[in-house]
């Protein structure tokens, strides 16, 4: 199975899970799919319906949401004056609180989780063996905001 399958078979097993059923095939899924739609229909006309603001922090955060609006019948939108990474939704508090905010957690991590793997993947073979982090050496603690006498010699060139 290649990533990308591993991929969507992941996104599908989180939606099977957050719709109480046991993991199972493409026809779970299927039943979790009509299971949170029927939940999310339930709580459309709960009282508590208000509109909540999302700030999502990169294009793929932002076409995750969308897709688990539209997947879940709900509209997002935004007013003029609002940022491009800012989507409205129209919902029951109970909704977000119970269905989306996990959904989007839960298959955000998992995506990130994979395009890291990819980046990582493609840049070890483009570039030079990775892995490749950021490591801070202890000995070089700039916490205090004033650089130690080797990074300032560095820096001055």
């Amino acid at each position: 199975m290649d990533s990308e399958q591993k991929l969507v078979e992941a996104l599908r097993a989180i939606e099977v899970q957050m719709a109480g059923l046991p993991a199972g095939d493409a026809a779970q899924a299927e039943r979790a799919r009509m299971r949170i739609i029927e939940r999310c229909r339930e709580l459309a006309t709960a009282g508590d319906v208000a509109e909540f603001q999302y700030s999502l922090p990169d294009q793929w955060s932002q076409v995750l949401f969308h897709a688990l609006l539209k997947r879940y019948g709900l509209v997002g939108y935004r007013y003029k004056w609002q940022r491009h990474s800012t989507v409205m939704v129209r919902a029951s508090k109970r909704l977000v609180d119970e269905v989306l905010d996990p959904l989007l957690k839960a298959m955000s991590q998992r995506l990130n989780e994979h395009f890291d793997a990819v980046a990582e993947m493609a840049l070890s073979a483009a570039l030079s063996p990775g892995p490749y982090t950021v490591q801070i050496r202890p000995d070089h603690d700039h916490a205090s905001g004033q650089l130690c006498p080797e990074c300032a010699k560095k820096v001055s060139g």
